[in-house]
């Protein structure tokens, strides 16, 4: 994946096929974060309210952000519908995003590098697994935080560079 173009502030970048499927897989692992790791945190002095009632509006407010933000995804991302961000070239695809959507999208991926990485027990290294039957299961995780990283990247350079 590679920015060819930018007309203030849109941005047009090169995907290979390959690149837009695993995008696609990746964006549709959303959300991947877990709720607890949100939590109220109450001092001594704040006496006045009652936590639990605060966690499960939090977490009611997190479920509403996360619904908007699949819904969002969605539009972006139906391989079924056309969209006005995807154009099929001959060496693959073109994606076309605002300024916005590119921060957004940043956003996303980071949740779900973030989850993937609770998911993995929120390692201090991230090291691949070895390959026997008690790792099998977190193969995803790591794969999902190495391609998170990747598409990161590209546009935390986009970002940094205007």
């Amino acid at each position: 994946m590679k920015l060819v173009d930018q007309k203030g502030n849109q941005y047009f970048f090169e995907l290979s096929t390959e690149e837009r499927s695993v995008l696609f897989d990746i964006v549709g692992l959303y959300p991947l974060s877990p709720s607890p790791r949100y939590g109220i945190n109450r001092t001594i002095s704040d006496n006045d309210g009652d936590t639990n009632e605060d966690q499960a509006l939090l977490e009611e407010a997190l479920m509403d952000y996360r619904m908007e933000q699949r819904q969002r995804i969605h539009k972006l991302f139906n391989q079924n519908e056309s969209s006005d961000n995807w154009q099929q070239t001959k060496s693959g695809y073109r994606l076309e995003l605002s300024r916005v959507e590119v921060e957004w999208l940043l956003q996303v991926l980071n949740d779900i590098r973030v989850g993937s990485w609770y998911a993995l027990g929120c390692p201090e290294d991230h090291k691949k697994p070895s390959l026997d039957e008690s790792t099998q299961s977190l193969l995803p995780y790591h794969w999902s935080m190495d391609a998170c990283c990747y598409f990161q990247m590209v546009f935390l350079s986009v970002t940094l560079q205007s």
